[in-house]
Parts: C-alpha cells; structure tokens; sequence
C-alpha cells in the first residue's frame, strides 16, 4: 500500500510477501485471537518498513556490518529484519506497542553506531540521517493507523529526530 500523508509517498510490499512470511514464521500459533492477529499485521507492516530500508540505495551499507568500521555491527538492518521473523524472538514475546517500540529502538541504534564511528558530514553520516528520516516516515504513515490514538502521538514524538526543534546536529 502506498502511506498517506508521506512525502514523497511511501510504498510499502506488505501484501502476500510480508504478511505470509510473518504467518509463516510464525506458523499462525500467535494468531488464535483478535489480539494476535493484530500484533501479527503490525509486526508484517513494521517488516516491510525495514525492508524498505534495506533496499533503498543506501540500504547496503547497513544490512550487515558497522558503517565505517567493517565490522559486524552489534545492531544492523539484517539482524533485526530476521528477528521481526522469528516467532521466539523478542519482537514476537513483547506485546504490541512494546514491539514497535522495541524495533525502533534497534533501528535508532543502527543510525547511532554508524555516526559514533563517522565523522559528522560524511558520506555515511549523512546516509544515516537519510535512512532514519524515511524509516521515520514510514513509522508514522504506515504502522501509525495500526496503532491505538495514545501511541500514534508517542510514535510521532519517538519519530522526530529533531524535538528541540533545533534541527539536525543540535543547532549548530
């Protein structure tokens, strides 16, 4: 589906690939309920949204190891596409919203080690803040409606990367 309210807008693959994967991984064991089935299609959402990430141009440099180092990152857009498709990982025992939250933290730690080792300004620095900011977007457009009202406003603050409203690097 194509998000509202993004721009530019946002196409997620979700359909049959992400949905069946999800079911598949999980065997259809966590949707016996409406509850279940929930978590189910959000976690499906989530995925594609980090699929997204993973084929976009700069998808590449974090798929597996530390931009900028070389080494196998602790956190990486690989390892956490695998979690969301494991039904025993932690995205799968944590109840939604704490699934969501638990998947942007991990992608935030993406972002945050590849600058800890790049120095501001570089190539892969300013494919961090890219990549976070289409991640973003596709948070609070795609999975947001999936969301109840007092997490869609949390998501949406978790979501800007700039609160202080001083803009990318702290105002300077």
């Amino acid at each position: 589906p194509v998000c509202a309210g993004s721009t530019p807008p946002i196409v997620l693959v979700t359909g049959a690939s992400h949905t069946g994967a999800v079911w598949r991984a999980f065997d259809g064991a966590a949707a016996t309920d409406d509850v279940g089935r929930r978590h189910l299609e959000v976690l499906a959402v989530v995925a594609a949204a980090v699929d997204a990430l993973r084929d976009h141009e700069f998808g590449g440099a974090f798929e597996n190891a530390d931009p900028g180092s070389g080494a196998v990152a602790r956190r990486n857009l690989g390892t956490i596409a695998a979690g969301l498709l494991n039904p025993s990982g932690v995205y799968a025992r944590w109840p939604l919203p704490d699934a969501v939250w638990a998947v942007l933290g991990d992608v935030r730690t993406v972002w945050n080690q590849c600058r800890g080792c790049n120095e501001r300004g570089s190539a892969l620095y300013r494919m961090a803040d890219e990549l976070e900011g289409v991640f973003a977007d596709a948070m609070v457009h795609c999975v947001g409606p999936l969301l109840d009202k007092d997490d869609v406003q949390r998501l949406k603050k978790y979501c800007d990367p700039y609160p202080s409203g001083l803009g990318k690097g702290g105002g300077s």
